[in-house]
């Protein structure tokens, strides 16, 4: 029960360190950055594909796990604290 309480709390620190848009509407900014994600890693494929990935990787590859995790993050964060968001129109 301590786990799951220090879970909690964990992720409502990292939802006060949200943006306001991604407090309002943390769904939609955790699917955003799941399509961003995305692309990166397609983005590295492509440039590999042309012989052009280089060190791009490098640099796209942990930019598209961070987006990864951070959507990860926030959908936990929206299930443990059992808000979807506080704006207008706001289901609860």
């Amino acid at each position: 029960m301590e786990d799951q309480n220090e879970a909690i709390v964990n992720d409502d620190r990292f939802m006060r360190l949200a943006t306001p848009f991604a407090y309002r509407h943390p769904l939609f900014v955790a699917r955003v950055r799941m399509a961003v994600g995305v692309w990166l890693l397609i983005l590295t494929a492509v440039l590999y594909g042309y012989g052009l990935g280089g060190w791009w990787a490098v640099l796209l590859v942990p930019a598209a796990a961070c987006h990864f995790y951070l959507a990860y993050r926030m959908e936990c964060a929206v299930r443990a604290t059992g808000s979807i968001g506080i704006g207008r129109g706001s289901r609860r």
